[in-house]
């Protein structure tokens, strides 16, 4: 389940990024980050279950940091 999560996350801020590439509208850029955030989430996750710590403690502060980037962009 988390494998196709991360998955569906990444193929949304795909979606987003290239519909903002495309269009020149920016305006979504905060919810690709959020997307890029929750999958780095599931790959954090994924990789602590299958024994590797020190990726998945890395994967899981990358998404703490897009986490606070998306929400700055949203509350600011």
């Amino acid at each position: 389940m988390i494998h196709i999560l991360r998955y569906v996350f990444g193929f949304a801020a795909m979606f987003i990024g290239i519909y903002g590439l495309f269009t020149s509208d920016f305006a979504y850029q905060s919810y690709m980050i959020f997307f890029l955030a929750l999958m780095m989430l599931m790959t954090g996750i994924e990789e602590l279950r299958s024994g590797k710590k020190k990726i998945g403690a890395l994967s899981i502060a990358v998404f703490l940091f897009l986490l606070i980037v998306s929400l700055q962009d949203f509350f600011l």
